[in-house]
């Protein structure tokens, strides 16, 4: 049950206060735990589900990794051949990128329980990467990614 926040009432805004930075802290937490197992965990999956899944999400999921955290730098977009970010510029880039993502995420599910933010979350991170590679087109460039 929600405490209600009332002008009157100093410890009603205490409690609000903490129970505030509690959500924020558990939905960080839930955020990056689910990030760090899709790290490994959606490769595989693409790997067994291909026939089923739509070619763009296979491929997606496929090099996830090096699509979320761009372990080679980025290129410019069709030119695989020069960098625009070396690769720790270009990791530090996404670290940067995956803490504001948890940061908000945590900010807008720290009211909600549990339950909903843990079905929030991987959709919140497939869309997030998503933008991320749309924002990186829009600056003419791609993460460089090695694969079959």
């Amino acid at each position: 049950m929600r405490r209600v926040w009332t002008p009157t009432s100093t410890q009603g805004t205490y409690a609000l206060t903490t129970f505030s930075i509690r959500g924020f802290v558990r939905s960080c937490i839930l955020f990056f735990a689910v990030f760090t197992i899709s790290l490994p965990l959606l490769p595989v999956l693409a790997w067994n589900l291909h026939e089923f899944l739509p070619r763009v999400l296979s491929n997606l999921f496929f090099f996830w990794p090096q699509i979320v955290m761009f372990p080679y730098g980025l290129t410019p977009y069709g030119d695989p051949t020069r960098l625009v970010l070396d690769r720790t510029a270009a990791v530090t880039a996404a670290i940067v990128w995956w803490l504001l993502v948890g940061s908000a995420f945590a900010w807008l599910t720290h009211y909600r329980s549990t339950r909903f933010a843990l079905m929030a979350v991987v959709p919140f991170i497939v869309c997030a990467a998503i933008l991320c590679q749309l924002l990186l087109a829009l600056l003419g460039c791609s993460p460089y990614v090695e694969g079959p």
